[in-house]
């Protein structure tokens, strides 16, 4: 009997759901090395059948202990819920997380600028068993599936400056590069970034500056012995 609710309850789960659950998360790296990062999900109001008072507090403690913020937004769309977090940048640069792992970074030296290679493939289902495994332990693991396939969901990355030299996002709007990412699924992500080497340009600058100086200098003497 157990069994035949739990099919029909995936059921109505599957129907509230299917291509109605929105989902956005956004990176953004700002110039003191900071990093805010926030994960908004809008399921329909239908999904209160399946999405239960227990489950949500059940997931928002355990983000907690993560030093996740979790809270409830008030929506007309539907259920809305954001995650946030703020990172200092130097802390990522300490760790060995799988989740780092996952990309790749190369280093290419230029004369007047630095070129980083982010590569790689992110599995979300794989990355993040652990924290799947914690919300199965509110819902049913099924349940939470059907959602992440039916989740239309985005990934955005909004960087201090516009250092983008190429991509496989699917929009770039200035500083912000978007891809439409798959929880399912792997997903390819690509881009090389283009920082400036400060000293090199200040000392070319420089050095244009002293011939175009040379060169007044030079012209002022032509003209003062045209002059004389």
């Amino acid at each position: 009997m157990r069994k035949k609710r739990l099919i029909i309850t995936l059921l109505i789960a599957t129907m509230l759901l299917a291509g109605c659950a929105q989902g956005t998360a956004h990176i953004t790296v700002h110039k003191d090395g900071m990093v805010d990062v926030q994960m908004d999900v809008v399921l329909p109001s239908s999904a209160q059948v399946v999405v239960r008072d227990k489950m949500i507090h059940g997931i928002e403690r355990d983000l907690d202990g993560q030093g996740i913020q979790f809270e409830e937004v008030p929506s007309e769309e539907g259920l809305h819920y954001r995650m946030k977090k703020r990172i200092d940048s130097s802390q990522l640069e300490q760790s060995n997380t799988k989740e780092i792992d996952l990309l790749s970074l190369q280093t290419e030296e230029h004369i007047f600028t630095t070129t980083y290679i982010v590569d790689g493939e992110v599995d979300v289902m794989e990355a993040y068993g652990g924290i799947l495994q914690t919300i199965n332990t509110y819902a049913p693991f099924d349940i939470m599936e059907n959602m992440f396939k039916s989740l239309d969901f985005q990934a955005k990355l909004t960087l201090p400056y516009d250092i983008v030299k190429d991509h496989n996002a699917s929009v770039k709007e200035g500083r912000t590069l978007t891809w439409d990412v798959s929880l399912t699924e792997p997903n390819s992500i690509y881009m090389e970034l283009s920082v400036p080497n400060i000293r090199n340009i200040v000392i070319a600058a420089v050095g244009v500056l002293i011939v175009l100086i040379t060169a007044v200098i030079w012209w002022l003497r032509r003209r003062k012995k045209a002059l004389t």
